[in-house]
């Protein structure tokens, strides 16, 4: 119970907050979604570029075993 008291709480601060001081809230958004987009656009590039090197160890593992046949 004390955790959906604290939770409430925090909400409301938070809209307070948001609402009070909406111009300092526009301008972290302004940077905030930018910044967001190029980490996620880094992470997705990293798990692309690991997929494609996993393929090919694969692939080579496939390769060299049925060399040995």
């Amino acid at each position: 119970m004390l955790h959906v008291i604290l939770g409430a709480v925090a909400i409301f601060f938070g809209i307070w907050g948001i609402t009070s001081h909406w111009w300092a809230f526009l301008d972290l958004m302004y940077v905030l979604i930018p910044a967001l987009l190029v980490i996620g656009g880094a992470i997705a590039i990293t798990a692309g570029v690991s997929r494609m090197s996993g393929k090919e160890s694969v692939r080579s593992v496939n390769n060299s075993k049925e060399g040995l046949r």
